[in-house]
């Protein structure tokens, strides 16, 4: 399979007065074209760092890139003026935050913000760009799309928000669509269809998807290979079935014995420890305070993600 995104060797940090952050610890990873990547992790873990760094939004200060290539059409972006970074933001790559009511700007109406794209990055104005709006609200499912074009944001249900912001991130039929939670904060029948409406248009505009999610059961429906992230490492990485069917890392075990199941009794297994404080973490598994099988070794050696047949894990002991 082609790829359409590679990242290599990617480390950002957060630097304050008085401690430096190692917050990407070396990401690597490919997005084929037409693939449906996941991104899954708890809270913390690096998700949405690595889409903000693909999308050139890692604020700087206090971010900073310390190393590694993101590269687009055999191009690194990361070397892009912001004058670049603008032409290639919304048009070639697009994102879907996680929280839309902050996303979208509340003092413009929709069709203003829409517009905006359109003008930019399209080159439409007047009525051709309310038309192209319109049009686009219609295919992500708003009903009386002309009328909506003067709402406002807050004038929005959560999921009508949810699907302004993919009709605006489409506009452009990007190569790369980035969906951070998209259904973050929505209840389980929008959810539902806000991910079968990300399905569709997919295949309808053959966009390549980095699904960013800490629900394992979105990464199961919707992707065919998944990573794990776990203190701003990869610690796994396999296609979905065989990820599921044969967890290696012991982090990713926990992730999926933790997932409640219909008609189960008793307390939900648990992950041991507390997540700890990146900057405190020097060598060694970032894992190993929380693991049941380390060993001396995972002390003192950084696992590398290893495997074959497209099942990698970074695991002293896998």
């Amino acid at each position: 399979m082609e790829n359409i995104l590679e990242v290599k060797n990617l480390r950002v940090d957060f630097v304050g007065e008085t401690k430096r952050v190692h917050a990407l610890r070396g990401i690597d990873f490919s997005i084929g074209k037409g693939e449906t990547l996941g991104l899954v992790g708890e809270s913390g873990c690096g998700k949405s760092l690595t889409a903000l760094s693909i999308m050139g939004l890692v604020p700087i200060p206090p971010g900073e890139v310390v190393s590694g290539e993101i590269l687009y059409d055999d191009k690194n972006i990361l070397k892009y003026t912001d004058k670049e970074m603008q032409l290639l933001r919304g048009n070639k790559i697009s994102m879907i935050f996680q929280e839309p009511m902050t996303s979208l700007n509340p003092v413009f109406t929709v069709g203003n913000q829409l517009k905006e794209v359109i003008g930019k990055h399209l080159g439409k104005k007047g009525q051709e760009a309310d038309e192209i709006a319109a049009n686009m609200l219609t295919t992500v499912g708003i009903a009386d799309a002309k009328r909506r074009l003067s709402n406002y944001p807050h004038e929005l249900s959560g999921g009508l928000r949810q699907r302004v912001m993919i009709a605006m991130a489409l506009l452009c039929r990007p190569a790369l669509l980035i969906a951070d939670e998209p259904t973050t904060a929505l209840d389980v029948t929008i959810q539902a269809q806000i991910m079968n409406l990300l399905i569709k248009l997919k295949e309808e505009f053959n966009t390549s998807i980095l699904m960013i999610t800490h629900d394992l059961g979105v990464i199961a429906e919707t992707c065919s290979r998944v990573i794990v992230m776990y203190m701003g490492e990869i610690v796994e990485m396999a296609p979905v079935n065989d990820l599921f069917d044969n967890p290696r890392h012991p982090y990713t075990k926990g992730l999926l014995e933790s997932i409640p199941v219909l008609g189960q009794k008793g307390r939900l297994s648990t992950i041991s420890g507390m997540v700890p404080d990146l900057s405190e973490i020097k060598e060694g598994c970032a894992f190993v305070s929380r693991c049941p099988y380390k060993t001396n070794k995972c002390l003192v050696e950084d696992p590398q993600l290893v495997g074959k047949n497209g099942h990698f894990v970074a695991c002293w002991e896998a």
